[in-house]
């Protein structure tokens, strides 16, 4: 959300690609494809879904959630099954990649020459310390919660969950803008000066 508004885009003109459908990229999808981003392609270790017109992500969350996580077996009218693939962004594959925004959610996901391809094509990547650190904060509002025996209701979660992830995307934006390099190094510095 708050890289589109940095860039000007609106959520329901995004077009996605997501590996991966675990923990991350199932509920992830959910929620980006709630807020009208139309995901033509899912892949997990079973195969990849594709569909120009979109997916049914509310159904694939529901089969994937009734299936241990996983989409094995689930057919959807228009969708074609390609077969899975490992290693989604690394230097056999980046050349390939156009998108114009990755966004780690997994740890790791992308190797350092794909990184380097990236910012030379202009490919922005959202790293996964300040994408997928969502579940952290979460740990750490529960700690607090436990301390001092307040418990908030979901929408206050929700709501405290925005407030954080939103200031560390600030917080990073303000050094990668300061000093001109990526996301990833600006996190990188963020982290640093912090420690």
């Amino acid at each position: 959300e708050t890289w589109c508004e940095k860039n000007q885009k609106k959520m329901d003109g995004l077009i996605m690609a997501v590996q991966g459908f675990g923990n991350v990229g199932s509920v992830g999808s959910l929620l980006i494809h709630r807020q009208g981003v139309k995901v033509v392609c899912v892949g997990d270790i079973n195969g990849t879904w594709y569909n120009p017109n979109g997916l049914d992500i509310e159904a694939m969350y529901v089969y994937a959630n009734s299936h241990g996580r996983s989409l094995k077996g689930y057919t959807e009218a228009g969708a074609t099954i390609i077969p899975a693939m490992e290693n989604q962004l690394n230097e056999k594959t980046m050349e390939l990649v156009k998108a114009k925004l990755v966004l780690e959610g997994a740890n790791g996901p992308t190797t350092e020459e794909a990184d380097i391809c990236f910012e030379k094509k202009g490919i922005e990547v959202l790293p996964d310390v300040m994408s997928n650190v969502g579940g952290v904060v979460g740990s750490y509002f529960e700690w607090v919660q436990n301390r001092t025996g307040y418990y908030w209701t979901e929408d206050e979660y929700n709501e405290q969950l925005k407030i954080k992830m939103r200031q560390g995307y600030e917080d990073v934006l303000a050094l990668k803008e300061k000093y001109k390099v990526t996301y990833r190094l600006a996190a990188y510095m963020l982290a640093l000066q912090r420690v």
